[in-house]
Formats: structure tokens, C-alpha cells, sequence
């Protein structure tokens, strides 16, 4: 098994609990911020092999996934200022592309080379890699979101 690391990557409380195990790979949950994690310390490559399920496993966007996407679109118009906003671990890029549609100048961000792929058929703005490896000017984006995506970092307070 891989080196594991419980302290919660977002409040870094020891006081985390095992929540299962699958394929090697430990997830833990902390009790205080409710953070669920993976608690093993994966190299660039072994996080790239993780998120290689994209091009296995086909994906549909469910009905409930829009709706929920819209509303929250709907909640961001107030602090819609230059129109740009950003999608952390955008994955097959369906909010990028529902925030297209809404007007947004979306961007998205994901390390699957795989998803960025589906992503570029579908002619979204999105850019393969790792966050901190993006250059963006300060402010630049008036929304930036990260679904499913904070718990994956391995230190989020970098980002």
C-alpha cells in the first residue's frame, strides 16, 4: 500500500476516521471540517493513472447534475463582472459547457488527459494539468469553482 497520510488535508486534524479501503487506496473523513479524502501520498504519475477511468467508463450527464449546475449559475449572476469563471477538475467539462451557454467566458482546469481530450471535441477552454501550473492574473475570474475536486489535493491550502 502506498505511504498514508490521515491528518485531513484541509484542517490538518489528526482526529480522522477510516472510512474504507478499495484497491490499496485509503479514504479517510475528518470530523470537524467533514472533509472526505484519500489519504495516500500518490506521485504525479500514479494520479494520472487514477483518473484515467475516463476513457473507460462512458459518463451521461444526469438530468439532476444540470439543474443543480443551473441554479448555482443562476445564484452566480450578481457577481458576474467580466463574465469569467473557472471550473477546478472540470472533468468531461459539462458545468464549463452549461456556463458557456449562459453567457460565462468558462474556463476549466483537469489533469485527466483523457477528459481534457473530451473536452477539446466538445470545443471547451479547458487546460490540462495542475492549477498552480496556471497563470492567471489576480481577479481575473469573478467565479471559481471546484466541485469534487478539493478533496483530491494533496495540500489545498497551496492552491
Amino acid at each position: 500500500m502506498h505511504d498514508i497520510k490521515k491528518s485531513c488535508r484541509f484542517c490538518q486534524s489528526e482526529d480522522t476516521k477510516l472510512l474504507f479501503t478499495k484497491e490499496q487506496l485509503a479514504i479517510f473523513k475528518c470530523p470537524y471540517c467533514k472533509l472526505v479524502f484519500l489519504g495516500n501520498a500518490l506521485n504525479q504519475k500514479q494520479i494520472e493513472e487514477l483518473y484515467s477511468y475516463y476513457e473507460r467508463i462512458p459518463h451521461l450527464f444526469q438530468p439532476l447534475n444540470k439543474k443543480r449546475y443551473l441554479s448555482l449559475l443562476r445564484k452566480f449572476e450578481p457577481f458576474k463582472k467580466k463574465s469569467r469563471l473557472l471550473d477546478v477538475g472540470c472533468g468531461r467539462g459539462h458545468f464549463v459547457a452549461l456556463a458557456q451557454d449562459m453567457g460565462w467566458e468558462a474556463t476549466g482546469t483537469e489533469i485527466s488527459k483523457e477528459a481534457v481530450q473530451i473536452c477539446k471535441e466538445k470545443k471547451l477552454n479547458v487546460y490540462c494539468g495542475d492549477l498552480s501550473e496556471l497563470n492567471f492574473e489576480p481577479n481575473y475570474f469573478d467565479i471559481i469553482t471546484m466541485f469534487g475536486a478539493i478533496e483530491h489535493l494533496s495540500d489545498p491550502g497551496v492552491v
